[in-house]
This record gives structure tokens, C-alpha cells and sequence, in this order.
């Protein structure tokens, strides 16, 4: 502890960007964090709140340090592609470093093509998950 807060970082008027920041140069960053999507919606509750809440995290985490990679399987993929709503959010991501990664058989399956990212197969996407520190699904 350091005055006070863990890692030496004063959370009170402290940015979430800076604070990503600050823990990625601690060595605590999100470099080793890979997310998965596999819906649309965030949540098992109100279909409409649910694609709202997931709209806002994925527009949120432009303002975190960037994650190593996004995976997205099964409906999931829906996220990637013409008309989904925070495609320019994974854009920002994908620009910034983070893999952006759609399922290709989910792809095929819901004869989809991603506007953002690029498909990929199991190996790659098991190879990302278990090289992982931490992997957070939704």
C-alpha cells in the first residue's frame, strides 16, 4: 500500500485509461487478457438491455488499455459484421493492437463476412485462450 491505495495509484480523479495505463506499465495490464464473445447480448435477461449493455463494454473498453485479443464465436460473430453497433469501437481496438478474431465456421454457419477483424480457426482462437493470463467470456 502506498498512501493509502494498492500499486501506489490514487483511484480519485484518476481517468479508467490512465488507470489502465498506469497497471500495464506495472506489468498488470490487459496484454494478457483475451475476451470471448459468444452472443449478442450481455446478460440472460431483457434481450434489448441486454444488446444495449454490450453496445456500451465494447464501447467502454476503448478507454482501458487495449486487451491482447477479442474473440468472437457462435452469434457472437454478429458483433463484427455490417449494421452490428459498435463496430467502430473494434475498429478503434483492432487499431490500437487487440486481435479482433471472428469464428470462421460461425461465420459460415450464419453466412456472415466480418466488417472488423478477420476470421480465424479453433487452433488459433484455443491458442490465444490458453497461452491467456486471464479470459473473460460473455
Amino acid at each position: 500500500m502506498n498512501g493509502g491505495h494498492a500499486m501506489g495509484i490514487d483511484p480519485a480523479g484518476t481517468t479508467l485509461a490512465e488507470l489502465s495505463r498506469e497497471l500495464e506499465a506495472q506489468g498488470l495490464g490487459a496484454r494478457d487478457l483475451v475476451l470471448v464473445f459468444t452472443a449478442t447480448e450481455l446478460g440472460g435477461g431483457d434481450p434489448e438491455l441486454g444488446r444495449t449493455l454490450m453496445r456500451n463494454m465494447l464501447c467502454a473498453l476503448q478507454e482501458t488499455a487495449p486487451p491482447r485479443a477479442l474473440i468472437f464465436m457462435n452469434s457472437g460473430v454478429r458483433l463484427v459484421c455490417p449494421g452490428a453497433p459498435a463496430l467502430d469501437a473494434l475498429a478503434s481496438l483492432d487499431r490500437q493492437g487487440t486481435e479482433v478474431l471472428a469464428c470462421a465456421e460461425s461465420l459460415h454457419h450464419y453466412g456472415l463476412q466480418p466488417s472488423v477483424g478477420e476470421p480465424t480457426n479453433m487452433y488459433r482462437m484455443v491458442d490465444l485462450i490458453t497461452s491467456a493470463r486471464r479470459v473473460v467470456t460473455f
